[in-house]
Formats: structure tokens, C-alpha cells, sequence
């Protein structure tokens, strides 16, 4: 309770204004109609101040891959969420209905490897892996440094049950440098017995 007598409750929470919270999280639904456009168009918008030249690039490509994986293997809602810490853009995010976290968790951990030799013309079998695509992710991880990964999430603005692949965004020289993982997992309460 606070020395005004309100005491927050599940239906009348604490408001804080925006300006007062250190991590802010923003989220826009994506149409499929848009497509991948749309969400490169969409983040260089929210963080050109922030980055610039190959950074910024860089980081057009990984979202648009990762908008990509969401339009092309789920059918349901699909949004792009981006964490800010202290008004910089620290983190991004393409959440989907999907619910194939370990499969994506298992092809960014890949991503170390070299994925396939540089065909010649010779070799039509590396030529005839490469039409089968599926490099997306191996592409994400490679930009990102490693700096990315998925965990299970609901959609905020439909609550669909679905998986948020995030990235993170690099930081100009001087500001907050790369998360780990900007969702961590809460650890199991350990309870010692004497």
C-alpha cells in the first residue's frame, strides 16, 4: 500500500508512465501482405538513429529472414517485438504461432559449422543442396555473432501460444553492447536443508 492508501490489485494494476521504465517493449502485428518489406521498412524506422552503414544492414537481413521463417511455416498471427533498454533498441524479435523451438534452437546452434562447400559446375549434388534452401537461420546466427536464439511466448496482441526467435541488435560504440539473452529463463528456487 502506498502512503496514499491505493493498494495495486489484478484489476486496477500500477500505471508508470513510459518515460519512467528502462526496458520498454514494442510490438506490431505483421501482414502477410507486407511480407518481409514490410518488417525491414518497420524496424529501420525504429532504430536508424541508432545504427547506420553495414550494422544496420546486417541487421535488415536477419529480421527479414526471421519474417520470412514466420510467413513461410505458420499460417496463424505473426508480430515483431523490439526490446529497448533506457531508449535503446538492445533487442528484436519475430514471434509466430509456431511451436518448433527446439528445431530452431538446433539449426542457429549449427550455424558454427560450415553449412555446404562452394559448388562448381561440376558438382551438381552441393548445387542441388543449395536450391533446397533452409540457410536462414545459419544466416541469422553468422550476423548476429551467435547473439540470437527462440524460447516460447504468446503473441501480446492476439495471446496466441506460439515461439519468439530473437537477435540482437548491435550497439553504437559507447552504448549498451550485446544481451545474451534477453529472456531469461526463471531458475528453479533451490531450498537448502539443514
Amino acid at each position: 500500500m502506498d502512503p496514499q492508501g491505493y493498494s495495486p490489485t489484478p484489476e486496477q494494476p500500477v500505471r508508470v508512465s513510459a518515460e519512467h521504465c528502462l526496458i520498454r517493449v514494442t510490438a506490431w502485428s505483421l501482414s502477410r501482405d507486407g511480407g518481409p518489406h514490410q518488417v525491414r521498412r518497420l524496424l529501420r524506422s525504429q532504430i536508424l538513429e541508432y545504427l547506420d552503414g553495414p550494422a544496420l544492414d546486417e541487421v535488415e537481413v536477419v529480421v527479414s529472414e526471421l519474417a520470412t521463417n514466420a510467413f513461410v511455416h505458420t499460417d496463424g498471427p505473426c508480430e515483431m517485438r523490439l526490446i529497448s533498454y533506457a531508449g535503446s533498441p538492445i533487442a528484436c524479435e519475430i514471434v509466430d504461432t509456431g511451436d518448433q523451438e527446439d528445431l530452431v534452437a538446433k539449426r542457429l546452434a549449427e550455424a558454427g559449422v560450415p553449412l555446404l562447400p562452394t559448388p562448381t559446375a561440376d558438382d551438381a549434388e552441393a548445387v542441388d543442396r543449395l536450391d533446397e534452401g533452409g540457410f536462414g537461420l545459419g544466416i541469422v546466427a553468422t550476423l548476429t555473432k551467435g547473439h540470437c536464439g527462440v524460447h516460447p511466448t504468446r503473441l501480446s496482441l492476439s495471446e496466441h501460444s506460439g515461439k519468439g526467435v530473437w537477435f540482437a541488435v548491435p550497439a553504437l560504440s559507447g552504448a549498451v553492447s550485446y544481451v545474451d539473452d534477453p529472456f531469461p529463463r526463471p531458475r528453479p528456487l533451490q531450498v537448502n536443508r539443514e
